[in-house]
C-alpha cells in the first residue's frame, strides 16, 4: 500500500518555467524581486530525512548531466525530492538532518548545467520520476 502525501511548493513564489515531459521529468521554478530575487529561499516541501547533500559546484554548461548543487530528502518509504541548481555555499542542511515542512534548505542558483537562476524540483515515487505538480500544493502563504 502506498501512502501518499501532500508535498509544499519548496518556493513562495510559484511560477512554472519549465513543465514535466518526457525528456525534462521535473519542473522548474522561477523567480521574482519581491520573494528574494535570483537567489530566493528553498524550503523542504516536507517532514523527512536529508539523504544526499551536494554543495560548493559553481555553474558549468559544459556538462549536460551536472545537477550542481542539490539535496535530496526521503518523507517516507515511497516519497523523495530533489532540489537541484541551488546557490554555491547556500546549503544549511547536512546528510543525515530532519527537516520539517517549510524549513529553509538553501538559495536558488545556477550551478550545474543552468542557463538561468531557477529550482529545478524533482519528486520520486518508488524511485522513479513522476510529476510533482500531481504531488505538491500551493499553500496560503
Amino acid at each position: 500500500m502506498i501512502i501518499l502525501i501532500n508535498l509544499r511548493y519548496p518556493v513562495n513564489y510559484i511560477i512554472i518555467t519549465n513543465e514535466f515531459k518526457n525528456n525534462h521529468q521535473a519542473i522548474d521554478l522561477g523567480w521574482h524581486r519581491k520573494y528574494g530575487g535570483l537567489n530566493q529561499n528553498i524550503y523542504s516541501p516536507h517532514d523527512g530525512v536529508v539523504i544526499s547533500v551536494v554543495n560548493g559546484k559553481k555553474n558549468n554548461l559544459v556538462n549536460k548531466t551536472d545537477p550542481g548543487n542539490f539535496v535530496k530528502i526521503k518523507h517516507n518509504n515511497e516519497l523523495t525530492t530533489r532540489l537541484i541548481h541551488l546557490l554555491k555555499d547556500s546549503i544549511v542542511v547536512k546528510e543525515g538532518s530532519k527537516v520539517k515542512t517549510g524549513d529553509l534548505i538553501a538559495k536558488m542558483g545556477n550551478s550545474g548545467y543552468a542557463l538561468g537562476n531557477h529550482l529545478h524540483y524533482n519528486v520520486y515515487l518508488n524511485n522513479k520520476k513522476v510529476n510533482p505538480i500531481k504531488y505538491t500544493y500551493a499553500y496560503k502563504n
